[in-house]
């Protein structure tokens, strides 16, 4: 089991596709899915295309994620990362992996993450 917010949400979907034999379940929360090896170096590293590097790579090499569990989660007032999310949890049912999508009422903080952790871990576990 692997969890991450940000930067280590995408971090944990990098793990359980790097490791799929290691990781098999995830809980990810406002997931940083705009990143590409280009986009920190952008005036605007959330404009780059939709699910960055992570999307590009569900759909370039289709891998068979029937093996993976991910509780999904962003919150509703993060408006420039839900559709970098929004795609990638499709590509990642696409997939064949067990995905469970929730929206919080929240931002890209703390607050919101800390409820959605708890809740989405003991899913994932399940």
């Amino acid at each position: 089991m692997v969890a991450g917010q940000s930067l280590g949400g995408l971090s944990a979907m990098y793990a359980a596709l790097e490791f799929p034999d290691l990781v098999s379940r995830i809980a990810v929360q406002s997931s940083s899915f705009w990143w590409t090896p280009e986009a920190m170096g952008g005036a605007d590293p959330l404009g780059g295309p939709v699910g960055g590097a992570v999307a590009a790579r569900l759909r370039d090499r289709n891998p068979d994620l029937s093996g993976l569990r991910v509780a999904f989660d962003v919150g509703e007032h993060e408006a420039r990362m839900l559709p970098h999310c929004a795609l990638v949890e499709t590509l990642t049912e696409q997939a064949g992996a067990t995905v469970r999508v929730s929206r919080s009422a929240s931002d890209h903080d703390r607050a919101g993450w800390r409820e959605a952790l708890l809740r989405d871990v003991a899913w994932a576990l399940a």
